[in-house]
């Protein structure tokens, strides 16, 4: 069944094998860690609906129903803050790889792979995200779909995702 942390704060979540149902969801929690879990064919995979210093990292998503990994909620509009996600592979979500939603401050995306998303490899919404190293190839939509203002760390890369821009708003090499 899905760990859902909520009003938790200083969790580890580590080493699980989580097969269909809810996923992983924190909202809100802080400076929980979310680390070598397999995640598959969930709803929401791995969620931070909330709260600020939570790490998400060196986990495997795979078939995920929705978005892979996702930072905050766009409907209704919710976030946190000062999230780092990183090392992450998903593959073949059914919605976006990585999502961080509008609201979501702060959050830096580094060395995560997105492949094969039924939609963008990372949708950022949110401008104060920081992305560096991740890479994205083979999702049907942008590899890198990010708003205007969305900090650049550099060394991102796409390849092979449907639309031939593959990136926008960060530079893709």
């Amino acid at each position: 069944g899905p760990a859902i942390l909520m009003q938790a704060d200083r969790n580890r979540v580590q080493r699980n094998r989580v097969i269909r149902g809810g996923g992983i969801v924190v909202g809100p929690g802080n400076r929980n860690v979310i680390a070598r879990n397999r995640v598959s064919r969930a709803l929401d995979s791995i969620a931070i609906e909330g709260g600020r210093g939570n790490l998400v990292a060196r986990n495997v998503v795979v078939d995920a129903r929705r978005a892979g990994i996702r930072l905050g909620l766009p409907q209704p509009p919710f976030g946190g803050d000062h999230n780092d996600v990183r090392r992450n592979v998903v593959k073949q979500s059914g919605g976006d790889g990585f999502l961080v939603a509008k609201k979501d401050d702060h959050s830096t995306l580094t060395r995560n792979v997105a492949k094969r998303a039924g939609g963008d490899g990372f949708d950022v919404e949110s401008r104060s995200t920081k992305l560096a190293k991740n890479r994205a190839t083979n999702n049907r939509d942008l590899g890198i779909e990010a708003v205007e203002g969305v900090s650049d760390g550099g060394g991102n890369r796409a390849g092979g995702n449907g639309d031939r821009r593959q990136c926008v708003h960060v530079k893709c090499h």
